[in-house]
């Protein structure tokens, strides 16, 4: 499970979240936390849900070996936007 805690280590950095952060909003011990980052630990679907609840993203967007960091990051600041807001960052990316 080290590419899961590669990927919520990034997360939680991208969110500027210290790990006592995270503890305060998943309700997952801080140690605990530090086991998952390290690879030490795999995280079960209770944990999973908490995790992604305190990050606002889906599961999926924690486990999927198709998202990057960057790519949760964005989808998460996607979701934030008014509907006009999105159509124009689609525009534009479309004409890169």
């Amino acid at each position: 499970m080290y590419a899961f805690g590669k990927t919520l280590k990034s997360i939680r950095k991208q969110s500027n979240m210290s790990l006592k952060e995270l503890h305060n909003l998943s309700g997952i011990s801080v140690s605990f936390l530090s086991s998952l980052e390290r690879g030490e630990k795999s995280p079960t679907l209770d944990t999973l849900q908490k995790l992604s609840s305190a990050f606002n993203l889906q599961v999926s967007d924690l486990i999927g070996e198709s998202h990057s960091p960057e790519i949760v990051s964005l989808v998460k600041a996607a979701k934030k936007l008014n509907p006009h807001q999105l159509e124009n960052i689609v525009k534009f990316l479309n004409s890169l």
